[in-house]
Formats: structure tokens, sequence, C-alpha cells
């Protein structure tokens, strides 16, 4: 039954019913996608750090795929730098995904508590 124009718009059962349903399954779907995001984030991180470890030890044995060289000078076994190593923009990217997933929780939060689930 819908009210006068001014008095507003109420939901039929089935309506109301609609939108929780899709308020639920929206909020699964980026919470899903927000600890997909914060693994990766978390590995990168490792990865970052032993990177950093590795250059303020023993930065001339950190080296690139395929990259060769003398033994006399590495005094230590040399490092592979990661193949996947996070580029600044894709970690830009990463942390952007990140706070729009945190907002997107938010604003479902308060559409949850606005109908009472």
């Amino acid at each position: 039954m819908q009210a006068p124009a001014e008095e507003g718009y109420f939901m039929s059962q089935d309506e109301q019913d609609a939108v929780i349903g899709r308020v639920i399954r929206q909020h699964k779907e980026v919470s899903v996608k927000l600890g997909t995001l914060k693994a990766e984030a978390q590995r990168f991180g490792v990865m970052l750090v032993g990177v950093g470890e590795a250059l303020r030890q023993h930065p001339e044995a950190l080296l690139q795929q395929g990259e060769s060289f003398r033994g006399e000078i590495i005094q230590r076994s040399p490092l592979q730098f990661p193949i996947d190593f996070p580029s600044a923009e894709k970690l830009q990217k990463l942390t952007t995904e990140i706070r729009l997933c945190l907002t997107e929780l938010a604003d479902l939060d308060t559409q949850r508590a606005a109908l009472g689930i």
C-alpha cells in the first residue's frame, strides 16, 4: 500500500525482503573482496620487508631474474628479487581498493541498521 506522496513511500513486505536480501548479499561480497585484498596487501608487506632487509644488509646479493654476478663480489648466497614485486602504482591501486571496500561496508552497515538487521 502506498501513502500519498507527502507522507512518503511504504515498501511492501516483498520489497522490504528484497532490499534486506540485497544488502546482506552485498555486505558478504564486499567482505570477501576486502579479505582477499588484505591478504594480498599482507603478502606484499612481507615481500617488501624481505627486500628491505636484503637491501639494508646485503644489497649486492639482491638479483633480478636471470641476472648474472661474479661470485667473488657477493660474499653470501644471492637473493632472488621477487618476480611479482609490486610497483608503486599497484600498491596505490590496492590500498585505494581497500579504502573503497571499507567505505562500502560502512555504508552497508548504515543500511543494515536502518533496516533493523
